[in-house]
């Protein structure tokens, strides 16, 4: 088994925000909505909301809120197997404690080929249900530290066949299971993007092409030819 860091290459937020003087419905129209009403491509060290569902009355205006953070990573470097990862995101100061859901994720092109967001990457986002599949989950966001998410099979089996990871970070209790909110919520998670010391990043353990082939860069076949011992013979010298 060997180990790999890879940094995200790409990442920001979209948001959705509805206002209005009458009672807005957070589930229908921000939520489910087709697209954003602003992006933000991260390209500096920069704290943001990164995940947020909002529902609140001030002044006579309802507003209605949801951010969603897409992250991608390019994997193509690894020559293996991936078997296991873990996907880390600095949370800055502020911030609840609420669960947060990382999804499969559409944006950037797909594939990375676009690396600036757009608000139709909006509900580029695969909810609970969509297609069975998840990628892991926080049960308790913790402000000023690392959140250390456990990648699923589901997220593992897509970056083998991808050669990238590409998702969305989403609050969980309402934005990834389609629960309204009531008057009065304002649900909020912080993230520090692209700090120098502690970037958001994917550890990653894999099985390295041929590991079980090669001894010391040597090839089964060749091994005769180094130490004068048939391969058929190998079995033997140990006996």
């Amino acid at each position: 088994m060997a180990t790999t860091t890879i940094n995200a290459s790409l990442q920001g937020i979209v948001e959705r925000q509805d206002t209005s003087g009458s009672t807005i419905n957070w589930l229908t129209t921000t939520r489910d909505a087709a697209s954003g009403t602003s992006t933000t491509t991260v390209t500096s060290n920069t704290n943001l909301t990164g995940m947020k569902a909002q529902y609140e009355l001030a002044k006579g205006v309802y507003s209605s809120t949801c951010v969603r953070t897409f992250l991608f990573f390019d994997l193509s470097g690894i020559n293996g197997t991936i078997t296991a990862a873990t996907l880390k995101v600095l949370a800055d100061t502020n911030g609840n404690t609420d669960d947060v859901q990382v999804v499969p994720s559409t944006a950037w092109g797909g594939d990375g080929t676009t690396t600036t967001l757009s608000t139709g990457d909006y509900d580029g986002v695969e909810f609970d249900g969509t297609s069975g599949s998840n990628y892991g989950s926080i049960l308790s966001w913790t402000a000023s530290a690392y959140n250390d998410f456990t990648l699923t099979s589901d997220a593992i089996t897509d970056m083998n066949n991808d050669g990238y990871l590409n998702c969305a970070l989403i609050n969980q209790d309402n934005d990834y299971r389609g629960i309204t909110l009531s008057l009065s919520t304002d649900i909020v998670h912080g993230i520090e993007f692209l700090d120098p010391t502690n970037p958001i990043k994917v550890e990653i353990t894999y099985t390295p092409d041929g590991w079980n082939e090669i001894v010391n860069g040597v090839a089964n076949a060749s091994i005769a030819n180094v130490i004068g011992v048939s391969e058929s013979s190998i079995a033997n010298i140990n006996k």
